[in-house]
């Protein structure tokens, strides 16, 4: 094996590693729901997130604050999944 083979093995090897050490990573985010409903989630649409092999979603919705305001919101975490679209989520503020 020639000296360029190997530094190219060992570059790629190093890259499935850190590739893994983030998908692995992306499950043990804090997202967990906190504080008091200031805000609710309505036409919800997802889609898979392939980038990480469809382990995950990509959901946008339109949030209503409670002061009547919309806003566009759009979470790859899995935050908001298939099993919401049709309802109405509440949001919470996270402290």
């Amino acid at each position: 094996m020639t000296k360029y083979r190997k530094r190219r093995l060992s570059l790629l090897w190093l890259l499935l590693c850190l590739y893994g050490a983030g998908f692995l990573g992306s499950f043990w985010d804090d997202h967990g729901v906190t504080g008091d409903p200031v805000a609710r989630a309505d036409n919800i649409q997802c889609q898979r997130d392939w980038f990480l092999l469809g382990t995950r979603w990509d959901c946008s919705a339109t949030v209503t604050d409670s002061d009547g305001k919309q806003y566009r919101f759009t979470s790859d975490s899995s935050l908001l999944t298939p099993a919401d679209i049709g309802t109405t989520s509440s949001a919470t503020t996270n402290r």
